[in-house]
């Protein structure tokens, strides 16, 4: 998904601007247009803001891989049994809007092929036995998804901001930036013929993730954080210090200001090194 930087609208990807960013990542400094308000920003701009969205539906969006939606007509009072066209294994949200008259509806999740929808009076709406008009949404996902497990932490990081669970998603959010750079070390490894068992050794004997991301990523790859300011500073104090002090203990609540800024950090560094590495990450 796009996100406009100035009036927050979005859009999909076309599978063409998909291709381009595969096949050349300078493609994301390409400029694209807002359909709503008609601004230009790089296609790497849109992406972030795409993914950091604090909207609802594009948050539920970004952790699902499987969306369903249709309408139905329920006798108020009576619970309704909705089967889905496909099986989906993790239901992540239903979201009911009554079409006629307000009605107190809630969904009940049965299993993968359907859920249940509990309707009632409300005693300023429809009636107990009236027909009801009621359109739903479902946000899924398959069980392993096959992706890396940095984006992995990146989705169970989004899903914990879902859930209100501050503290964890700062946490996965910095276990996300970590393991992606793990990664791009690996495979900067693989590209200068070290085995995969002395990789692991060399990533394992090292102190932490500063020595990293400043003294390894830059001697293999001339690629240094520090060389942008801004990112390297919120990264060291909204990322790393906040989740050394969690860790520690000395940090009991993380507000979810401090947990959205932690993630848009660590998706801001992610898109920094993948596009200024030799490496053609896909």
């Amino acid at each position: 998904m796009l996100g406009c930087v100035s009036c927050s609208s979005g859009r999909t990807l076309e599978p063409n601007e998909i291709q381009s960013i595969h096949a050349n990542k300078a493609f994301l400094n390409e400029e694209t247009k807002c359909n709503g308000c008609g601004d230009r920003f790089p296609y790497v701009e849109g992406i972030i803001q795409g993914i950091i969205s604090d909207s609802l539906f594009a948050e539920w969006n970004f952790v699902s891989n499987i969306v369903l939606s249709g309408s139905i007509k329920v006798s108020v009072g009576t619970v309704y049994h909705q089967k889905l066209e496909q099986e989906v294994p993790v239901i992540n949200k239903i979201f009911l809007t009554c079409i006629d008259t307000h009605t107190d509806v809630a969904p009940v999740y049965d299993h993968g092929h359907a859920f249940r929808v509990i309707s009632s009076a409300t005693g300023h709406g429809a009636k107990i036995g009236d027909t009801q008009k009621i359109d739903w949404l479902l946000y899924g996902r398959t069980k392993n998804i096959k992706i890396p497990v940095w984006q992995k932490f990146i989705i169970q990081a989004k899903e914990e901001l879902l859930q209100r669970q501050y503290n964890l998603s700062l946490l996965t959010s910095a276990i996300s930036f970590e393991s992606f750079v793990d990664t791009l070390i690996e495979k900067l490894f693989s590209q200068k013929g070290i085995t995969q068992e002395a990789s692991n050794i060399i990533l394992e004997s090292m102190s932490g993730i500063y020595h990293k991301v400043h003294k390894l990523l830059p001697e293999l790859d001339k690629i240094a954080l520090k060389e942008n300011k801004e990112i390297n500073k919120k990264w060291q104090k909204s990322v790393v210090e906040k989740r050394n002090t969690i860790a520690h203990g000395a940090i009991e609540e993380v507000s979810k200001e401090e947990a959205r800024e932690a993630f848009e950090t660590v998706i801001r560094a992610i898109y920094y090194l993948a596009q200024n590495t030799s490496l053609n990450l896909k």
